[in-house]
């Protein structure tokens, strides 16, 4: 079986879920720890924006089965924590981030990002 390749650092992609189902997460904890409507639309408008959420990866979503994986999870995530480092988001939030998405957690090879 070939494993499909994250198009940022070129790794296998070990847990294929989409950034559309990432993004959906990431607004249910949005939902949770932000008050400021207009924060959390303008954060997760610059995340769809800016990942990409399609490429040539024959590697469907594990949550939805509709989307095509371009990321691995480490570099959606290292990617959302880079956006929400640029927004006016105080820095207790971003490492609520940290602590409820644990990405660093799937960084188990050097990644060239």
């Amino acid at each position: 079986m070939n494993q499909e390749l994250c198009i940022n650092c070129y790794q296998g992609i070990t847990n294929p879920i989409c950034g559309d189902c990432y993004t959906k997460q990431l607004a249910q904890w949005f939902n949770e720890i932000e008050d400021n409507p207009k924060l959390k639309s303008c954060v997760i408008r610059k995340i769809r924006a800016e990942l990409p959420h399609d490429n040539s990866n024959d590697m469907f979503c594990i949550l939805c089965a509709k989307r095509i994986v371009s990321l691995c999870t480490y570099c959606f995530f290292f990617n959302v924590e880079k956006i929400l480092r640029e927004s006016p988001l105080p820095p207790g939030k971003i490492a609520q981030f940290l602590t409820a998405f644990n990405y660093k957690l799937y960084k188990t090879r050097k990644h060239f990002i």
